[in-house]
């Protein structure tokens, strides 16, 4: 009864190892015939590596699908001499087709692809196929619902033993998406080089309008220590042009903005005295010191050498900056300002350090990691006390 579904067929059944274990074996049987008595020979083969193998081939042809879908990634394969087209699933679903069981040609495909597009991915193919070599290009392409996508397409030609190409393996990628936020990063790029180009602009023409009525006070202040001044009179002139020429300086420095983006803001390394910097910054914040009545010292270390080679002028800048907010933010007490000098005594071989030390109101530890943060101070109801 059993010989049109078992004899001669193979079936694959699950056998039980002596310890219990069940695993797949593959089951034949044929007739055979022995001194005239008809019998029926059984063969079991052991499949457990084959069918590991299956199940192994399986779980990674569903990971290659996973993957390609997610990547909108669909493959193709082409077969030249008949013109006859294998598409896969994510393939129809980019271009937008129902699965069809038919035979589907190349033809199919291109009457999809722009109708501007058509010669050069046309011109493209060709090439690839006539000098057997691999391809890549992008077009867009016209979904039957009259949505325009647009396509990435590669392909491999495969020859066959003669010499001829056979068929065009490969893969095509909905990347409309992509080109859409690179036109979008395009038009922002652009907007923002304008915008900054504007501000470039705008700070150029207003150079010249800063620039001249400074210029013009600081040859007014030239021109009256030129005449009789007394000794207290000279003094505030004095102090009057070093801070205009700080303020012409800075000026300089935030109006070349090209060097400032672009990290190139030039030191002008020179031969300069600490000593006479400190003692130049003591006179631009006396009359605030004087105000409070605060303490100001200027503590030079011996090793420091007469000379240092660095920017005068930078230099000056930085210590006015903290003398004038250590001076701003003391009330009562003292401003302290350490010259120091990292280096053998008397040499010119080393660093300069600087420390300006106050009495006045701190910083908190908690803002103390926010110190080198730019455009921050510390907490709003001690900036309003000291004026910001």
């Amino acid at each position: 009864t059993g010989v049109g579904k078992v004899v001669g067929n193979r079936i694959e059944i699950e056998a039980l190892h002596a310890d219990g274990t069940v695993f797949p074996v593959e089951l034949s049987i044929a007739p055979v015939e022995v001194e005239g008595v008809g019998y029926f020979a059984a063969y079991l083969r052991d499949i457990s590596d084959r069918i590991r193998a299956k199940s192994e081939l399986e779980r990674n042809e569903n990971i290659l699908a996973t993957a390609m879908d997610l990547a909108h990634l669909g493959s193709f394969e082409w077969e030249v001499a008949t013109n006859h087209v294998v598409w896969s699933d994510q393939t129809f679903r980019i271009i937008g087709l129902e699965k069809t069981e038919g035979r589907i040609s190349f033809e199919t495909y291109w009457e999809l692809v722009h109708p501007d597009d058509r010669e050069m991915v046309r011109r493209v193919i060709d090439n690839a196929v006539e000098r057997r070599e691999d391809y890549d290009v992008e077009h867009r392409l016209i979904r039957p619902d009259g949505k325009v996508r647009i396509i990435a397409g590669r392909g491999r030609v495969q020859v066959a033993s003669g010499g001829r190409a056979e068929r065009v393996v490969g893969t095509i990628q909905d990347v409309t998406a992509e080109r859409q936020h690179e036109v979008e990063l395009k038009g922002a790029k652009e907007a923002a080089e304008s915008a900054n180009s504007a501000k470039s602009e705008f700070l150029a023409t207003i150079s010249h309008e800063i620039r001249t009525p400074l210029n013009g006070v600081l040859g007014t202040l030239n021109l009256l220590e030129d005449t009789t001044l007394g000794s207290e009179q000279r003094r505030y002139s004095s102090i009057a042009r070093a801070s205009g020429e700080i303020l012409l300086t800075l000026i300089n420095d935030i109006l070349d903005w090209s060097k400032i983006e672009a990290g190139e803001l030039r030191l002008e390394m020179s031969l300069m005295d600490p000593r006479s910097i400190a003692v130049g910054v003591t006179e631009l914040v006396r009359p605030d010191l004087d105000k409070k009545g605060l303490l100001y010292e200027v503590n030079v270390s011996p090793d420091l050498p007469e000379g240092v080679v660095s920017d005068e002028s930078r230099i000056r800048q930085i210590l006015l900056n903290l003398v004038s907010n250590a001076v701003k933010f003391t009330d009562r007490g003292s401003v302290q300002v350490r010259l120091g000098w990292d280096g053998e005594q008397g040499s010119p071989d080393g660093m300069l350090l600087i420390d300006v030390i106050d009495t006045g109101i701190g910083i908190p530890q908690n803002q103390i990691p926010r110190l080198f943060e730019r455009f921050t101070q510390v907490e709003s109801a001690r900036k309003r006390r000291h004026g910001g």
